[in-house]
């Protein structure tokens, strides 16, 4: 019986485990954190995500539709504008509480004998047996943990007990470059901003204080400082000899425009899985779902430099003028499975 090791409790994490176990090997799962779901600074929090739901389920071999709730009320606003977009956002939960992700993975790795290390970071390489899948994200304790550039994220979130939801709220405004959400289910309200090398500036928060105020009807309280670090680049295999396997957002399996990890972190799993026994075949798949990601962000960094104005003008004008510019951002989506075929269509369409 084969003995796998995987570096990380994460979603990837666990699908590969899980994927393994059911292939007859011996799984040892090692995390830094003292239990399941994740770093207690940045989790509990809710994601909203585009995706195909029996797809995925399909494709990973675990259904995970019950961990997704559809997001029935959902605001967009760009600045002052609200637009009424048709695509579909579903909600999920990270973390240890029991209507998260994290809890419902975890329960299936123990169901198919895959062993849990609490509070065991690992922090050289040789630690570790060739071989060994490293699901850690990019903000990890593997100091010779390599990977082709990281760029700061910066911002502020909160997280409340609330009876509202299955709801979402995103407003794009000239505080960031990147974005405000929040999603309301399961009982809390998490909200995040956030911005790619750019810090938000703490006056930013009374103009979303105020603006969900008015658009939700809600207070905001607690707001916390976040960091995160996101890699630019793909990679499946690294390390000496490429003898190591990346998975998640560490492998970059994430859509670097709008950020979406979840789908990503999923379908990535199962393909760290499968580089254990078909190397060839699983770089194969990595590189197709990946072919997009510097693209993508050389479209994020471009639109980004632009004029806050001129960006947000841009944003507020695309349902109409989609057509025109699906040459530029019709990419969106494409490659990662799991995400809804040309849900930048979707999301445009008037």
């Amino acid at each position: 019986m084969p003995k796998r090791t995987v570096v990380g409790a994460g979603l990837s994490g666990m699908v590969a485990a899980i994927d393994l176990a059911r292939q007859g090997d011996e799984v040892l799962v090692l995390e830094k954190e003292k239990a399941i779901g994740g770093s207690p600074a940045y989790h509990p929090s809710l994601h909203a995500t585009p995706i195909d739901l029996q797809y995925t389920s399909d494709l990973i071999g675990i259904d995970v539709s019950s961990c997704f709730q559809l997001l029935s009320e959902t605001q967009l606003w760009i600045r002052d504008k609200r637009l009424f977009p048709n695509l579909n956002h579903y909600g999920v939960e990270r973390g240890d509480r029991e209507t998260a992700i994290d809890t419902f993975l975890y329960k299936i790795c123990l169901d198919h004998g895959v062993a849990f290390e609490f509070g065991h970071p690992v922090n050289r390489l040789k630690d570790i047996p060739p071989g060994s899948i490293v699901a850690t994200g990019t903000m990890c304790t593997v100091e010779d943990f390599s990977v082709h550039k990281l760029i700061d994220g910066y911002g502020y979130a909160f997280v409340m007990d609330t009876k509202l939801g299955p709801a979402n709220w995103q407003f794009a405004d000239t505080y960031s470059p990147d974005y405000f959400y929040a999603v309301a289910m399961n009982g809390i309200l998490y909200g995040l901003v956030f911005g790619r090398r750019t810090r938000i500036e703490e006056k930013a928060l009374k103009t979303i204080d105020r603006q969900f105020r008015e658009r939700a009807g809600i207070e905001i309280e607690g707001w916390k400082p976040f960091y995160c670090e996101t890699m630019i680049g793909t990679r499946l295999f690294f390390g000496p000899g490429n003898r190591y396997i990346m998975t998640g957002s560490a492998s970059g399996s994430y859509d670097p425009y709008c950020g979406y990890g979840i789908v990503g972190a999923l379908t990535s799993g199962k393909v760290s899985a499968l580089a254990l026994r078909d190397r060839d075949g699983a770089q194969v798949l990595f590189d197709r779902m990946n072919r997009n990601h510097m693209y993508l962000y050389r479209v994020f960094e471009a639109i980004t430099r632009l004029p806050p104005m001129v960006k947000l003008k841009m944003l507020t004008s695309m349902p109409a003028y989609y057509k025109y510019s699906k040459v530029l951002f019709g990419r969106m989506g494409r490659g990662i499975p799991g995400y809804p075929r040309d849900w930048m269509e979707e999301f445009t369409r008037d």
